[in-house]
């Protein structure tokens, strides 16, 4: 059957319950099967609770083309080798009897679109790859994340081509980036993000603390979006550096944000385009004055936004 699948371009598995195994063993093969999808650009894996494996036996498999590759809530599955460090390709004589899903070294080079577990993305981090292996790689999703501090500056040096990051129910004390001396020890490494997404972080107060001097981490962002972010009381603190390549924002289901941003992060907002707030019923306020002697209304009205592109139902959400 796997022989039929030479043209399979794109693979998605959610939800199948009792599935243990995408490609089922036949025991008539004398040789250790080779498997390759040349043409499969997307596989992803999501709500598989009892899958372990490609294939239940010794193998060795290729995947030239993929370039999306997402896997979610598949507990049991060995994805990667428990030691990445080795780095060494697979031969006849040299084939664990519970092999990981993937040879990570083989794929990563042609990746732009990654979606894993806190823990699977870390070994990542701890592995001893060349760090031109990650050139491709543009998206970047994380999920579900226990730990109180999670390496997000060591994410963003080692995906340092990364334009996109989302961020999945993490366990975050308060904020996303705190400083601690990381940004002086990453600078001039670290990914130019332009998106970011944070979903379903329950702790989570604010992006940083105010006032602080991670504005190299925000200069090329222009697309900010938070979902269920039930903590979180500001959007854009207030930054040594302006948020000037800002175009949308959105809120969505956050229900003790009170204000969208500062009065004087407000101002460098000169490429705002669309803001979109739904569903937070504590906001009293869009920009809230942090400085004395600033004119809210005049911040507000030199904002580029008309109400076309300017969504505040957090009333009727």
């Amino acid at each position: 059957m796997i022989g039929n699948l030479k043209q399979l371009q794109h693979l998605d598995i959610r939800f199948c319950e009792d599935l243990q195994e995408i490609v089922s063993e036949n025991r008539a093969d004398e040789v250790i099967p080779y498997f390759v999808f040349p043409q499969l650009t997307v596989l992803i894996l999501q709500g598989l609770p009892k899958l372990r494996c490609l294939y239940p036996g010794m193998h060795t498999s290729e995947w030239p083309a993929l370039e999306n590759f997402a896997v979610c809530r598949c507990d049991k599955l060995k994805i990667f080798a428990a030691d990445l460090s080795q780095n060494k390709e697979n031969n006849q004589l040299d084939i664990p009897a519970q092999q990981p899903l993937l040879p990570l070294e083989k794929i990563l080079p042609n990746l732009k679109d990654l979606s894993l577990n806190g823990k699977d993305v870390k070994m990542i981090l701890q592995a001893d790859f060349p760090q031109h292996l990650f050139g491709s790689l543009k998206q970047l999703e994380i999920a579900e994340d226990n730990s109180a501090c999670f390496p997000i500056w060591n994410v963003l040096e080692r995906f340092h081509n990364l334009e996109m990051l989302s961020l999945f129910q993490f366990s975050f004390h308060e904020e996303v980036f705190s400083e601690e001396g990381s940004l002086e020890k990453h600078a001039g490494k670290l990914a130019m993000i332009k998106t970011l997404e944070l979903r379903w972080h329950y702790h989570l107060k604010q992006l940083c603390k105010q006032d602080s001097k991670l504005g190299p981490i925000f200069q090329y962002l222009e697309i900010l979006k938070a979902y269920h972010c039930q903590s979180l009381l500001i959007l854009l603190p207030s930054s040594s550096v302006s948020f000037q390549n800002l175009t949308a924002v959105v809120a969505f289901g956050c229900k003790k944000l009170l204000h969208m941003v500062t009065s004087s992060t407000a101002k460098t907002l000169v490429r705002l385009v669309a803001i979109e707030i739904y569903g937070c019923r504590a906001m009293t306020e869009v920009v809230i004055n942090d400085k004395d002697g600033v004119e809210k209304e005049e911040i507000v009205s030199a904002l580029p936004i008309t109400p076309s592109n300017c969504h505040l139902c957090k009333i009727c959400g």
